[in-house]
């Protein structure tokens, strides 16, 4: 029974860990998704970045969260 209760501990730990990682990548990637210019120029300043949604299956870390955020954060720009 103990080995049960750790396990799933260590799970929701792990979860928890890869999650909070993903979203540090995705709001570092909106913000530079947000200022990429492709004339170059002065890049405007970035606003505050969202909360990040909740990894697609198959997306998990900060890499995968930062190139969302890349994506993301540019079309926010173009909308403008």
């Amino acid at each position: 029974m103990k080995w049960l209760v750790l396990s799933i501990c260590f799970v929701f730990i792990a979860g928890i860990c890869v999650a909070d990682n993903y979203g540090k990548g995705y709001q570092e990637g909106n913000k530079k998704g947000y200022q990429y210019q492709e004339s170059g120029g002065i890049e405007p300043i970035a606003p505050i970045p969202p909360i990040a949604p909740i990894p697609a299956i198959g997306e998990r870390g900060y890499d995968d969260g930062y190139r969302r955020g890349v994506i993301e954060g540019h079309e926010e720009r173009i909308g403008d």
